[in-house]
């Protein structure tokens, strides 16, 4: 399907994130946003919710322009889709009963698994790398009150 020389799937992925980003903007306009310099609770989602409804301009009109002659076959990724829930779902049981550490191991080794390419050595180096830098930053650099571990 074409609109105006634009594919039907680049207007309904670009329509789809402008939308989360104009709601997230209208819900972040009920808090006050401040300025700059003093930015208020809704400050960064008001920031974030601009950010996508340009995203979904841009995939709308630039995207879709670009490849408006090819066409393209769109096939389910299950296996991406299966692990990338999954790893969202080990974020949320275990940050509370497990801890930091575990949770965002968890979720870069589920996440690594939703690419059928990808080796263990390289999956387990990331997930290390990620839990040294999130711990650093959150718990020692920000001071947020989280357990690494909680046993």
């Amino acid at each position: 399907m074409k609109i105006a020389g634009i594919r039907g799937y680049d207007w309904l992925t670009g329509g789809v994130v402008a939308a989360i980003g104009l709601y997230v903007a209208t819900r972040a306009y009920t808090y006050e946003v401040g300025s700059a310099s003093h930015m208020g609770p809704g400050y960064m989602p008001m920031a974030a919710g601009l950010l996508l409804i340009i995203f979904g301009a841009a995939i709308i009109f630039i995207e879709g322009r670009r490849t408006a002659d090819e066409e393209i076959v769109i096939q389910p990724q299950w296996r991406s889709l299966i692990f990338i829930c999954l790893s969202l779902a080990s974020f949320a049981a275990l940050i509370e009963s497990a801890g930091l550490v575990p949770a965002v191991f968890a979720t870069v080794i589920l996440s690594c698994l939703a690419n059928k390419n990808i080796r263990l050595l390289p999956a387990i180096a990331l997930a290390v790398f990620a839990v040294v830098f999130i711990a650093v930053v959150f718990v020692w650099a920000l001071q947020i009150p989280v357990n690494l571990i909680t046993w």
